[in-house]
């Protein structure tokens, strides 16, 4: 099934201080549970949604350069301002699994 909001992302900021891609409606693995998130080191990966939801918002300043580099990745990121609900998400998430 084809999705939109698959380029949809909310920037995070982890505990180490590195800046977190979170991309809530990509499933990150077959476990609707989790979804895809992309970091300057390390990369694409997977992460538990109840991980994400425990960090913070990233500020513009803090996410550019992560921006920046997934642009010329090939995404074309609509930035979100916070992460949608759990079950919207985990909705788009199992159907995109299916």
């Amino acid at each position: 099934m084809e999705n939109d909001n698959l380029d949809s992302v909310v920037f995070k900021i982890e505990k180490n201080g590195g800046v977190l891609a979170v991309f809530p409606f990509h499933p990150g693995t077959y476990d609707p549970t989790t979804c895809s998130v992309y970091a300057h080191i390390g990369q694409h990966s997977v992460a538990c949604w109840n991980y994400v939801t425990g960090l913070r918002n990233a500020k513009p300043g803090q996410y550019a350069g992560l921006l920046a580099e997934l642009v010329r990745l090939g995404y074309v990121p609509k930035v979100l301002n916070r992460l949608p609900s759990r079950n919207y998400a985990q909705q788009i998430r199992r159907a995109a699994i299916n």
